[in-house]
């Protein structure tokens, strides 16, 4: 399955909440305009070019509404943002669950125990945070577009020297991405690897307690030296 195509199918899930969820966010994203076109609001009504007649206090007190505005949004796109990516991360490993239950002992797990929690644990988180970063996109692109129209508003010739260098940078981050996933695969990959070697040590020892064997396991050597003084036998010098 596409990325895009799973994306959009969890985002069908609860649709209403990721919706919530990008409203606040684009909004905290364009909150941090307003204080600049308020200080602007503020010079111009100084200079008796002002666009908002309300005055300075009036200024001011929008300023302290808009700060404590930007907190509640905060605190509800936080709460909004945890149900949300528990609820994607959830339903992936429920229904991976699920999957393995419905299929045969033998073809459950193709892989390794190690390389499967990892796959509960971290494919999980990666898809989670693949779809609230599109909540980031969003904000971003929000902020972007509002801020362009401002800043062409006042000059047109500087926003384009501004943001062509941008440009540049974001063309030659998308050429990189293959690199950087590449890498990423391999990460993971290393990381089942290793959970799966732990896994096996822990079951080595409790095999080894099972069975009694500590000191045949922690002192070899001087289990065969008594070995062979019992039986009457030098060590030789291969031992």
């Amino acid at each position: 399955m596409k990325a895009y195509r799973l994306l959009w199918r969890l985002i069908r899930y609860r649709p209403w909440l990721y919706g919530l969820n990008a409203i606040l966010w684009a909004s905290i994203a364009l909150l941090p305009m307003i204080p600049g076109l308020i200080a602007r609001e503020f010079f111009d009504t100084l200079t008796g070019s002002a666009r908002l007649d309300i005055g300075v206090w009036g200024l001011i007190a929008l300023l302290i509404g808009v700060a404590l505005g930007r907190v509640v949004l905060v605190l509800g796109g936080a709460l909004t943002d945890i149900l949300h990516r528990f609820t994607m991360s959830t339903l992936l490993r429920r229904n991976a669950l699920e999957r393995i239950l419905q299929l045969p002992g033998a073809k459950s797990l193709p892989e390794s125990p190690g390389e499967a929690i990892t796959r509960f644990r971290e494919d999980a988180t990666q898809v989670e945070d693949n779809i609230s970063w599109t909540l980031d996109m969003i904000g971003a692109v929000s902020f972007a577009v509002a801020s362009i129209a401002v800043l062409f508003s006042v000059n047109s010739r500087i926003t384009l020297l501004v943001f062509l260098p941008l440009v540049a940078v974001v063309i030659a981050a998308q050429v990189g991405s293959a690199k950087v996933d590449r890498y990423r695969k391999l990460a993971r990959e290393a990381t089942g690897k290793v959970t799966d070697a732990i896994g096996e040590a822990w079951g080595a020892v409790q095999a080894i307690q099972v069975t009694g064997a500590e000191d045949h396991v922690v002192f070899p050597g001087s289990m065969r030296t008594a070995s062979r003084r019992c039986s009457g036998t030098a060590p030789s010098a291969w031992s």
